[in-house]
């Protein structure tokens, strides 16, 4: 069988990125879309499943659960780093999550 050459980041390696705040809105999105792809009854369990073992998790669960890392890993970085401030919002504006509509028109191809 013919072998071909691959770049691969090594198993232990720690790489370093910045995010800006509108990427960190788009992963918010996508996993709002995930979300809603299942029951919401299957994402109260999600964190307790994983935490006890995480190779029992099917593929939906392991796609939210790699985002809420991913999302809860940018935010704790951002507070750490000083990039958090707190606003006073009306109770009307305070409500941040995106509408299924609002993520599919985001997640759209730009042209």
């Amino acid at each position: 069988m013919e072998k071909i050459k691959v770049e691969t980041i090594k198993e232990d390696a720690v790489v370093e990125i910045q995010i800006g705040t509108q990427f960190l809105v788009d992963l918010q999105k996508v996993l709002m879309l995930l979300s809603f792809l299942e029951p919401i009854d299957r994402l109260k369990p999600l964190l307790e499943k994983a935490e006890k073992n995480p190779e029992d998790l099917d593929e939906w669960e392991k796609a939210v659960y790699t985002m809420l890392i991913l999302i809860t890993t940018i935010e704790e970085k951002a507070k750490e780093s000083g990039f958090v401030e707190e606003q006073e919002l009306e109770a009307s504006e305070a409500n941040i999550l995106p509408t299924e509509e609002e993520i599919l028109e985001a997640l759209k191809p730009q042209q």
